[in-house]
């Protein structure tokens, strides 16, 4: 995996940066993007293969939709929590090591929760909750260590690189979560696979990558401050504000979508059919492909448009999140309301919807480490996590299937379907086509959500130049106070030794 990403990432990227001020990188600085890459797609494969065989979970602990959302929400929560945690240790200490012990423990949880009885649902829940304590480490801190190796373009295909492992990854996600079910397996191995990538890259971490001084590529001068001083700092970045806010609706609406997509499509298939003997592992198999393809193109797509546009729009990344946010929610929309009627519309739907979605990954980091110095980074990139997490997907999955449940007794007067036969096994009936409605209606709160996020994303573009000189004018004068300290010294040695 780190071998086909080195390759891709040498193929594009060249030798050398585009500034005025030419940087050559060596190997050793692609190798460890690569590796981070590598560690990114297993994070999210790792978080995403519970959504691929959500509907088993759901019928092997005997739950509904509100615990089953409550699985991915009090994970997320969890992860949330710690961020800023992992972000103060990660401005201060090793980043290497600090990476290395939390994907071997992470791992290590993720296997366990593989093994749970069906009375065992608190364990699971409790498991899958210390993964998401040490998943944070990784991904509070890795995006400041490519931020340290690489400026200018070279920093923003670095970062495209790196971020198209969020719906490559959870694709990869769904599809190792759905395809045991569909040879024939147990749920739980599909639990059972990323674990083993995971201490491998563990290995590649702890004794591989490189772990920069921060701000080495900008030259940097900055001594790290008090904790109490980066929060302040922060609190007065309102381009930084607002992308964190925008971040989290864009959270919303991928933590709902990943959740409850597959499973939304299939009862839309059964609700066509009536066939109540359609699995959701096949929906979530074409779910998984569907978010690994519009990643790989438009992740890519969202960071070329932002240097294109950067000589003509200063806060070119701003604008192609938002209009790329607005642009989504129609589709999505569609997606929602055809699944009745059209499974083939649905994903013609969902495709565009994704591609739009996808311009952003990479680009709502660029402009967080665009506007914050080299010193903070790690605590904007913890609290940043911590935010758009808190008010996207720690609450969506749990918020999505609440209403659902609340509306069930309200929108399934009318329906026709038979009730499943409880009796019936879980793999031939985990679907049940009279939560279709209820579920419809919870998820348009999601575009809802994604305009509101285009809308903040929009309104960053007003703020960004400002915020930008003043981190830029922040690494100039430490570089020439540091430079005036150099020449006093000097000239103090000169008199002692006259």
């Amino acid at each position: 995996m780190c071998l086909i990403l080195l390759l891709i990432i040498m193929s594009i990227t060249g030798d050398s940066d585009e500034s005025p001020n030419v940087k050559t990188y060596g190997r050793m600085e692609y190798i460890t993007v690569a590796i981070l890459c590598a560690g990114n797609l297993i994070n999210f494969m790792d978080r995403y293969t519970t959504a691929g065989t959500l509907a088993d979970i759901q019928c092997h602990f005997g739950i509904g939709d509100a615990e089953g959302g409550l699985i991915q929400t009090l994970f997320i929560t969890v992860y949330t929590v710690v961020a800023p945690l992992w972000g103060y240790l990660g401005d201060r200490y090793s980043r290497r090591y600090i990476m290395a012990i939390g994907i071997i423990l992470w791992s290590a949880a993720g296997m366990a929760s593989s093994f749970m009885g069906q009375n065992d649902f608190v364990w699971f829940v409790v498991l899958r909750c210390t993964l998401g304590i040490f998943e944070a480490s990784f991904t509070t801190i890795a995006p400041t260590i490519i931020s340290d190796l690489f400026v200018g373009s070279a920093r923003s295909k670095m970062f495209a690189i790196y971020f198209f492992a969020i719906p490559v990854g959870s694709g990869l996600g769904y599809i190792v979560g759905a395809l045991p079910l569909q040879l024939g397996a147990a749920w739980e191995w599909g639990l059972r696979i990323t674990p083993f990538l995971g201490w491998i890259e563990a290995a590649l971490f702890a004794f591989v990558i490189l772990d920069p001084p921060r701000g080495v590529a900008e030259g940097s001068r900055l001594k790290t401050t008090s904790y109490k001083e980066d929060l302040k700092y922060l609190s007065k970045n309102i381009t930084y504000i607002l992308v964190t806010l925008a971040a989290a609706g864009i959270a919303f609406f991928a933590g709902a979508v990943a959740w409850w997509g597959p499973k939304f499509v299939a009862l839309g298939e059964v609700v066509q059919t009536g066939n109540l003997d359609t699995s959701v592992g096949k929906f979530s198999l074409l779910f998984g492909i569907i978010s690994m393809v519009c990643g790989l193109i438009g992740v890519p797509t969202g960071a070329y448009l932002g240097r294109v546009l950067k000589p003509r729009f200063i806060a070119s990344e701003s604008l192609i999140t938002g209009a790329g946010l607005l642009l989504a929610a129609p589709f999505f929309f569609a997606v929602i309301y055809l699944a009745r009627y059209d499974t083939t519309a649905v994903w013609i739907m969902l495709i565009i919807a994704q591609l739009f979605v996808n311009l952003n990954w990479a680009l709502t980091v660029e402009i967080q480490m665009s506007v914050v110095i080299p010193t903070r980074r790690a605590t904007s990139q913890a609290f940043n996590i911590f935010v758009s997490h808190a008010l996207g997907d720690c609450i969506s999955p749990y918020l999505i299937g609440l209403v659902s449940d609340s509306l069930k007794p309200i929108v399934t007067k009318d329906v026709v379907f038979e009730p499943l036969n409880e009796s019936d096994e879980c793999g031939t009936s985990s679907l049940d086509p009279n939560d279709f409605t209820s579920l419809q209606y919870a998820l348009y709160i999601t575009v809802v959500v994604t305009v509101i996020a285009g809308a903040l994303a929009l309104y960053s573009a007003l703020f960004f130049e400002k915020d930008k000189l003043k981190a830029e004018r922040a690494l100039a004068e430490a570089a020439i106070d540091a430079e005036k300290k150099t020449g006093d010294a000097v000239y103090e040695n000169k008199i002692v030794e006259s």
